[in-house]
């Protein structure tokens, strides 16, 4: 199983831009201490969790957990064979969307678990009351249900103290009280959740869903902008603009044998700080995939042009087609950006797709060249 652990336990500081501990998904919530988690507590859960949702009868315990890790043992090839059937990237990928349900839930009220339903206090067993949520949410998403208000599951959640203060007091875990609660919180939220209408993806939204799991020596030809916009004065940063054609001029000069068009997404953040700062200006929710946050552009466009939200958008982006139209760019390249610039309803929140590639000659910003390395855009 350490291909689910390496992606989903070490990936929320993979794909959450590598940043350090604190921000991880375990230290955001106040789950687990730094300690813990180089003590490999995380893991601890994504196994257990794993056992619960593929083995219908495990109960966890000392012996049981011992079992999991040990490779070769009946229950560890039990669930290996268990995720082959199931298919682990698609096990994988419904234990991420229930990470970022889990998140954009807390991101509703501006909080987070810990904070929120025990105040941040110092209290027993919270990794086994986040289990109890993390499985009624994994059924309700399982079954085809989706969250249409994120601060009334939120709010809903408070209000299940009874579910889930008894497995705060210290001592010996009912494993069978456990799964009472996780059908009994099951039960409660169900109200707050609606049943999805199947919807086939669009080919563009399955593109940037697989570019929002690239881990960052993956994002050679992708590169995520929370804006354009300096959120202190409220004005466009022409600076950021510069450096994001800049970066289509350097993803037009690198050979990428999988991705060979080139993608900055803007309304993505490309970090935690990035976000932050967004949120202090607009204190608005977000939409997390794949442990990203997605704002979109609709509230700085606002901000920029105080308008309606879509008379803001088309503003914004007159804005910044001007923008790309006035750099030092070869026409042949700048001709491709604009003709492929984009405008995409992704999650419910507007991106900005801005386009590059190899257009036959080498292209140049204010003649010089510059080409990806990694993650990086580099001057030759």
């Amino acid at each position: 199983m350490i291909f689910l652990k390496s992606k989903i336990s070490i990936g929320y500081k993979q794909h959450g831009y590598g940043i350090g501990l604190n921000f991880i998904f375990w230290r955001r919530h106040g789950l687990i201490d730094s300690q813990h988690i180089k003590e490999s507590k995380d893991e601890e859960i994504i196994e257990t969790l794993l056992a619960i949702v593929l083995l219908e009868d495990f109960k966890k315990s000392k012996d049981k957990l011992d079992q999991l890790y040990q490779k070769g043992t009946k229950l560890n090839n039990q669930v290996e064979n268990k995720v082959l059937e199931f298919g682990k990237d698609m096990l994988e990928d419904k234990f991420r969307k229930v990470f970022d349900t889990i998140d954009m839930i807390f991101n509703a009220v501006n909080s987070d678990f810990s904070s929120f339903l025990f105040n941040n206090e110092r209290v027993s067993n919270k990794d086994e009351c986040f289990k109890i949520l993390f499985l009624a949410v994994y059924r309700l998403l399982n079954e085809g249900f989706v969250i249409s208000g994120y601060k009334t599951v939120a709010n809903s959640i408070k209000s299940a103290d009874s579910i889930l203060n008894p497995f705060t007091q210290r001592g010996k875990i009912d494993y069978n009280k456990a799964s009472e609660a996780v059908n009994n919180l099951y039960t409660l939220l169900k109200p707050t959740f609606s049943k999805k209408i199947p919807k086939k993806l669009d080919k563009l939204e399955e593109d940037i869903d697989k570019r929002l799991s690239y881990s960052k020596i993956e994002m050679q030809m992708t590169e995520f902008k929370i804006g354009i916009s300096d959120f202190a004065s409220d004005s466009i940063n022409y600076k950021c603009i510069h450096k994001i054609v800049k970066t289509l001029v350097a993803m037009a000069n690198t050979n990428n044998t999988r991705d060979k068009t080139g993608y900055v997404l803007i309304g993505i953040a490309d970090s935690k700080e990035a976000y932050d700062n967004w949120y202090a200006r607009f204190k608005e929710p977000s939409v997390v995939i794949n442990q990203h946050y997605v704002p979109g552009i609709t509230c700085e466009a606002v901000k920029l042009f105080g308008k309606t939200d879509t008379n803001s958008i088309d503003s914004y982006i007159k804005a910044l087609r001007k923008a790309i139209e006035s750099e030092p760019v070869n026409q042949k390249l700048k001709d491709y950006i604009l003709e492929n610039f984009d405008l995409f309803t992704y999650h419910g929140v507007e991106l900005v797709i801005l386009r590059s590639k190899d257009v036959g000659e080498t292209s140049l910003y204010n003649g010089k060249k510059f080409v990806r390395h990694g993650n990086e855009t580099v001057k030759l």
